[in-house]
């Protein structure tokens, strides 16, 4: 979820017949949380991130992070 909030000026509104609404059963527990949360229009109507929008630098510390052999939250 920090990517998503980080990048809240950023998003924009999935459109009604393309929304997934279905179970997701392959998701760990902090995605389906996440899921759940953007499912249900808890942090706005129907929010989208498109990846092309998140900004390099949080790739790259995301990357950084990973290959320390660190978490990411």
């Amino acid at each position: 979820m920090p990517t998503l909030l980080a990048h809240r000026p950023l998003w924009g509104q999935e459109e009604e017949g393309k929304r997934c609404l279905r179970d997701l059963d392959h998701l760990t527990d902090p995605e389906h949380a996440l899921y759940l949360e953007l499912r249900e229009d808890r942090l706005g109507r129907a929010v989208r991130l498109e990846q092309e929008r998140i900004r390099f630098s949080a790739v790259r510390d995301a990357l950084d992070r990973i290959l320390a052999g660190l978490e990411l939250r």
